[in-house]
């Protein structure tokens, strides 16, 4: 068995969950779950969370509900929130494969380029000092 031992995760999950209209408590409890398993042990590794939200036609109050789940574990885990990337990505076709749905390598170069690298840049420099 290869045992993995990252410095930083990257955490997206529960877009699917919304597009389901899974029960915002079960969502909440899934991305605890997943933190306290990725934060376990003696090198534990830095987790950003990356934010998700319900889509508008989940209704008003459980998007409501669901877009306040990213920030509130964020706060009480003290991690890192990656704002939602689908406004400026995902709307711009040339970021898209056919399927309209998921990025292709321009997408994800803009994902990386603008999100995650500022937000890697203090965590990789705080790793090069241990």
């Amino acid at each position: 068995m290869h045992s993995q031992s990252p410095n930083i995760v990257l955490l997206g999950i529960g877009g699917n969950d919304a597009l389901r209209q899974l029960p915002i408590d079960d969502i909440r409890t899934n991305i605890t779950k997943t933190i306290d398993i990725l934060t376990q042990g003696e090198n534990p590794p830095v987790v950003l969370l990356l934010r998700m939200q319900a889509p508008l036609n989940a209704g008003s109050a459980y998007k409501q509900s669901f877009d306040a789940v990213y920030p509130a574990i964020a706060k009480e885990y003290g991690l890192s929130l990656i704002p939602f990337i689908t406004p400026e990505v995902f709307l711009q076709r040339e970021n898209l494969l056919p399927d309209g749905i998921h990025l292709n390598a321009m997408g994800n170069k803009v994902i990386v380029e603008t999100y995650l690298v500022p937000a890697l840049k203090p965590l990789l420099a705080e790793l090069r000092r241990d």
